[in-house]
Formats: structure tokens, sequence, C-alpha cells
């Protein structure tokens, strides 16, 4: 299985996410100050659903359409997209950050002409790539 991302007509596949994500009930509280300092608030509070992923491995053609994805389709925070898991359950889905780093933890290009080594596993240059990528989602979802 994977993961999808859809917005409108775009649709972004990606490799199930690394183990031990968070599924988590927040509380949040909408307050603010008027000029004369006195504290109000809109509502009594509300809980949210945030589900946080995060992935080790993905590839440069994956980080690629991700970062387009957020970018150009959701526009970082401002609209929601539907988001399928890896057990096939659709939640509607904003992300909650507006940052989303991608940090590259192996550059594959490295390495002797007839090979190539991560850790302590040497691979042939056959099976090089460009670079993996490790990114973390935030997002506030509901149930389709």
């Amino acid at each position: 299985m994977s993961v999808t991302l859809v917005k409108g007509e775009t649709t972004v596949e990606l490799q199930n996410p690394d183990l031990n994500n968070v599924y988590r009930q927040q509380y949040r509280q909408t307050m603010g100050r008027l000029a004369s300092g006195t504290r109000y608030q809109y509502n009594k509070g509300s809980m949210i659903e945030v589900l946080e992923v995060a992935w080790s491995n993905l590839r440069d053609d994956e980080k690629v359409a991700l970062t387009a994805f957020i970018q150009d389709d959701v526009v970082g925070i401002m609209n929601d997209f539907t988001y399928t898991d890896h057990r096939g359950v659709a939640w509607t889905a904003q992300f909650l950050e507006t940052q989303i780093d991608m940090t590259e933890v192996a550059d594959l290009l490295s390495g002797s002409a007839d090979t190539f080594t991560i850790g302590a596993k040497t691979y042939p240059t056959t099976t090089r790539q460009k670079g993996i990528w490790a990114t973390r989602l935030v997002m506030e979802v509901t149930g389709v």
C-alpha cells in the first residue's frame, strides 16, 4: 500500500510513512486582547484531531511531487485536501505548519565507480539514486 494526497485534479502518491506516527486530540482555544488589555475569547474551545506522519526515505521524485503539491495545490496551510493513509482510510486534512522541512539524508551518487555505501551495506552502482529525503507532516484531520 501507499498513501495519497489529493486536491482537485492533483494526486500525489508516496510510499508508506515510517512506523510510530502520531494521532492525537488537541484542545484549541481562540483568544485575543482588546486595545485596553482585556482578554476575550470567541468560544469555549474546541478539540481537533492531529495526525503527524514522517518519512525517512523519500525518493527525489516523491520529494519534488510533495513540495509542488504543498506550494501550488494546497498553498501551505491555506486549503484542505484528502489524505488517504496506508490502511485505505481517507481523511480531510489541512497542514498545521507553515513550513515543511525536507532534509537530504543520503546522497547516493557518492562512492566509488563500482559501488556506493549506506551505513554498513554496499550497493552496486546500478542501484544508485539521486538522493534520499526525510520530512515530517503535521495535519489537522477529520474523517471523510
